[in-house]
């Protein structure tokens, strides 16, 4: 039998084996026949056809391949249902985990070189104004970025062309950021900001500057999550982040959704949203818009009425 494959309503297994008294430890309340261990119709009812298929056909000496199997039958299942960009996915591939490393690494290595060479108060104060204005450029940065590939460039633009595709694929579906892992969330800008820290690396020491370009570029590699964090309801998040969101250290769900509002012009930085105010009213996005449109006559999306592509579809 399939001992220890039985699923639960939500695609899960219980652990191997079957209790003495003919239970699965993973599935409360669900029994099998204890003679032949075939499900009872209690177990078989609201499991998904992915799970009964491995549980039914699989034999003893195949249970952990099946077990892996519908695992990725699941996954894939779950993956078809969110995702609007082609073989895209919301796991982390060892790649991905990789690149992250090495970005922190290199940003951390950046961090102590400038710390290694303070000493005294004055120093120390020098080093926590450089990592509030990194933190404060991080978030400027990442409303500049996020204005310019919202309104700017396709899918088929050189180097951005993935990162505006899924931008908007995200103002279709907001909610499948939610659902991805940290460092597939994060991957896309490690690159640039582990070449940022090996520049500062190379550099002569300077506290001020290390500090505040290895503050600002772990902010702008930790946007998209902050973003994340932005989009998913107050229970799903630690007490700790909530509270950041609260006190406007880190932007939170209700000042966010301003930007997911038609047509979308307004509200971009996505770390704490510390420069939405100034930058929304000052209308500088507009104004370089209109100097844009002046010298090239391309226009930003954000000047068209929203079509197909940007309107949010209800999660179903």
């Amino acid at each position: 039998g399939c001992a220890g494959l039985e699923g639960s309503s939500d695609g899960s297994h219980g652990r191997n084996g079957i209790g003495k008294t003919g239970r699965h430890p993973g599935r409360r309340g669900r029994t099998t026949d204890t003679n032949t261990h075939e499900p009872t119709m209690a177990a078989r009812t609201n499991v998904p056809s992915t799970t009964r298929v491995c549980r039914w056909r699989c034999g003893n000496t195949n249970a952990r391949k099946m077990r892996h199997a519908c695992a990725q039958a699941t996954r894939r299942t779950d993956v078809d249902l969110e995702l609007v960009m082609e073989n895209d996915q919301l796991h982390s591939t060892k790649e991905q985990v990789w690149l992250v490393a090495g970005a922190v690494a290199t940003l951390t290595a950046a961090f102590a070189k400038g710390c290694v060479p303070a000493s005294g108060t004055q120093d120390v104060l020098v080093g926590c104004g450089a990592a509030g204005a990194g933190f404060l450029a991080a978030d400027l940065l990442s409303g500049i970025y996020h204005w310019g590939i919202d309104n700017y460039g396709s899918a088929s633009t050189p180097v951005f062309g993935n990162q505006i595709a899924g931008f908007q694929g995200h103002h279709r579906k907001p909610w499948t950021i939610t659902k991805r892992d940290f460092c597939n969330n994060v991957h896309g800008i490690a690159m640039p900001t582990m070449m940022w820290a090996a520049l500062l690396l190379v550099l002569p020491s300077n506290c001020a500057l290390d500090v505040f370009g290895s503050v600002g570029g772990l902010f702008v590699l930790l946007s998209q999550e902050l973003h994340k964090f932005a989009h998913m309801k107050k229970s799903e998040l630690p007490k700790s982040i909530v509270m950041l969101q609260d006190m406007g250290l880190l932007i939170g769900r209700k000042a966010h959704g301003q930007h997911h509002t038609a047509p979308f012009e307004n509200n971009y930085c996505i770390v704490s949203g510390a420069w939405n105010s100034f930058l929304d009213e000052s209308k500088l996005f507009y104004k370089t818009e209109m100097l844009i449109f002046r010298l090239t006559g391309v226009e930003p999306r954000c000047w068209s009425e929203p079509n197909d592509d940007w309107r949010e579809i209800a999660q179903e």
